[in-house]
């Protein structure tokens, strides 16, 4: 890197470090993903190497588990297919098929948030 380049490029580094909250460290510019252990080296494709630097600056020796995301966001799930089937009626009915879809679960899932069975089936799925 020529001494212009390294200028410009800790010039942009402590406008970063105001932006993120973080000390001004002018070698930061310097950073490469390629120096990167490979925790760090998976976060820069997910999340970009800027947002890596700031977390490990904000959360160093924090060991994190990421569920996955069709338990993460279960809750969040559920109160989308109760949304939609308060929100329905006669001029908007519920479409278990689709609302299933949406939310990546089975149609099951639905009927069992909603606390309904479908028509014509017992709570075993058995045709009445």
């Amino acid at each position: 890197m020529s001494n212009q380049n390294q200028l410009e490029a800790s010039d942009a580094v402590q406008v970063e470090a105001e932006i993120l909250k973080v000390p001004f460290m002018p070698w930061l510019a310097f950073v490469k993903i390629e120096q990167l252990p490979e925790d760090y080296k998976l976060m820069t494709r997910v999340i970009g190497l800027r947002q890596t630097i700031l977390m490990a600056f904000k959360m160093p020796g924090i060991h994190i588990y990421l569920k996955k995301p069709d338990k993460l966001f279960l809750a969040a799930k559920m109160e989308y297919i109760r949304d939609c089937y308060a929100k329905s009626g006669a001029e908007n009915p519920f479409n278990v098929r689709q609302v299933a879809l949406n939310a990546q679960v089975t149609e099951r899932f639905v009927y069992d948030t909603i606390g309904k069975e479908p028509k014509g089936m017992d709570r075993k799925g058995i045709k009445a």
